[in-house]
């Protein structure tokens, strides 16, 4: 069994790209490119350093936020970051044009992703992992996605 031609892996930080070599059986599939997503490693305090928007804290005299306010900040964080990538995918694939090929991205983010590409790209997905391989060798991205079509 082969693997599909480009498979693209993804988190929150980091899309991996890798090309596989010749389609041979067991053939390595081989890094092609390193994308990484800086908003993802920036702390909410690196990004936001003003005060606007702050509510005072009565007695104290200095000023704090709200719960609320800090997680709709975290929300929209995440939905630019997704957004990122899925535009980056985009590009990834009017690049290089596959005919198929294989994504793999943790669950709670993997179709939130796929929401962002055409229609043509997400029908040309061979291979769909709802998994974390961004730190896995080409050799185990390789076992990881033949294990998917074997099952398949």
């Amino acid at each position: 069994m082969k693997t599909p031609p480009l498979l693209i892996v993804a988190d929150r930080g980091v899309i991996k790209t890798f090309m596989a070599n010749g389609q041979q059986p067991g053939s390595v599939p081989q890094l092609a490119d390193t994308i990484r997503i800086d908003e993802a490693h920036q702390k909410y305090q690196d990004i936001y350093t003003d005060q606007a928007g702050s509510f005072a804290k009565r007695g104290t005299g200095h000023v704090g936020n709200s719960t609320a306010e800090r997680m709709h900040l975290d929300t929209e964080k995440q939905t630019r970051i997704i957004r990122l990538i899925g535009e980056h995918l985009t590009e990834l694939l009017d690049l290089h044009r596959p005919k198929k090929w294989g994504f793999a991205a943790p669950s709670d983010i993997n179709g939130a992703i796929l929401s962002h590409l055409s229609q043509a790209w997400t029908n040309a997905i061979e291979v769909n992992l709802t998994k974390d391989l961004t730190k896995e060798s080409p050799t185990h991205l390789r076992d990881h996605f033949l294990a998917a079509r074997g099952a398949a």
